[in-house]
C-alpha cells in the first residue's frame, strides 16, 4: 500500500482504480488538464517582459556592482527605462526589452531615446531576445546584448579588476 501510494500519489481517482494501468492513465489524464494547461512557453506570456525585468535585476544584484548606484528614470508622460547605472557622473541607461530586433530595422524604444536626448550620455544598452550588435545614435554608443549574456556582459562593463 505504501508502495503504490509513493508511486501513485493519493489522488482519489487513481487510488481508486482498479489496475496499474488505469492508474497511469488517470495520472496522465491528471497532469494534461491540471499541469501542462498552466505550463506555458514565455513567449506565450503577457507578463514576460516583467518576468526578462526581474531575472536581469536578479543577475545585477549577484554581480555585486558596489562602484554603481542602481536607479530608473520614469517621465510625467510615461517614458520610461529601466535601469541606470550610475558611477560619478556617468549614466548608463539599460533597457530590457522582450523582443527580437532585426538588425536591418533597427529602433530605440522611445523611453532610451528620450533619456539619451535629455542627459547626453556616452553609452546605453538595450538587452533584448536575440542581437548582439553595437550602432551609434548622434553621440551615444547603443549596445545590444542578448539576455543571455547578460551575466557576462555586466561582468566586462561593471566590474573592474
Amino acid at each position: 500500500m505504501l508502495e503504490e501510494f509513493l508511486i501513485f500519489g493519493g489522488y482519489p481517482k487513481v487510488v481508486l482504480s482498479k489496475s496499474r494501468e488505469d492508474k497511469i492513465k488517470e495520472l496522465r489524464d491528471i497532469f494534461n488538464s491540471y499541469i501542462r494547461k498552466d505550463i506555458n512557453s514565455l513567449s506565450r506570456r503577457l507578463d514576460a517582459g516583467f518576468i526578462l525585468e526581474n531575472y536581469v535585476l536578479g543577475e545585477i544584484v549577484k554581480a555585486n556592482l558596489s562602484l554603481y548606484k542602481l536607479n530608473f528614470w520614469r517621465k510625467k508622460m510615461g517614458a520610461e527605462v529601466d535601469f541606470i547605472f550610475q558611477n560619478n557622473m556617468e549614466l548608463i541607461p539599460t533597457e530590457v526589452k522582450y523582443q527580437n530586433f532585426n538588425q536591418n530595422k533597427l529602433s530605440t524604444p522611445s523611453g532610451l531615446k528620450s533619456f539619451i536626448e535629455e542627459y547626453s550620455v556616452s553609452k546605453a544598452t538595450i538587452i533584448n531576445n536575440n542581437l548582439s550588435l553595437r550602432k551609434k545614435l548622434n553621440k551615444t554608443l547603443i549596445d545590444f546584448v542578448p539576455h543571455y549574456f547578460v551575466s557576462q556582459w555586466l561582468k566586462n562593463n561593471f566590474i573592474k579588476v
